[in-house]
């Protein structure tokens, strides 16, 4: 019972479109994205909490830095518009070509706020990594390098007014 209601709520309060074309296109033309494009887009349903767990990940952040920028008062407008049966686009999450993006946080909190449990979540991703796992940011960051890091010392010469010379040491940096 609680699940149909979930789906119930899920299916009435989000549209079956993003608020970004390219995720949406593609299933229009499923085979042509992946052939030459290398695209692959599916939905996924998950709770709200699931999601910004995923966007957390892929930014390579805690939770706390994912909701910082979180308006309230859209949330909160949101979850009121949510129980009044508005429609909203669904969220997203794509993870193709050495990228993170998504739309959506908002959306996520405001549906828990509003009480529903599921939310449908569009993800876009690497067709040469579907079922694989995709790459954090900073992974690919560092997966882009082509030398080690070296470690350096840095220090800045001085003169003081007497016409002294030394060097202040001011720390260790990594550089490529």
């Amino acid at each position: 019972q609680d699940k149909k209601k979930s789906k119930q709520d899920r299916e009435s309060v989000f549209q079956d479109k993003t608020t970004i074309p390219n995720l949406d296109d593609p299933l229009n033309n499923p085979e042509y994205f992946r052939k030459q494009k290398n695209i692959v887009v599916h939905d996924e349903t998950m709770t709200p909490d699931e999601y910004l767990e995923r966007v957390t990940k892929g930014f390579d952040g805690t939770l706390e830095r994912t909701i910082q920028d979180i308006d309230s008062d859209i949330v909160d407008k949101y979850a009121e518009d949510m129980k009044s049966g508005d429609k909203f686009p669904m969220l997203s999450i794509d993870q193709s070509g050495g990228y993170f993006n998504q739309e959506g946080r908002h959306r996520a909190l405001a549906a828990k706020k509003a009480g529903i449990n599921q939310v449908p979540v569009r993800i876009k991703t690497d067709a040469d990594k579907q079922g694989g796992q995709q790459r954090t940011s900073l992974e690919n960051a560092k997966s882009k390098r082509t030398k080690p890091l070296k470690r350096i010392r840095l220090s800045e010469k001085v003169q003081d007014e007497n016409g002294r010379k030394g060097t202040i040491n001011l720390g260790n940096a990594d550089q490529a």
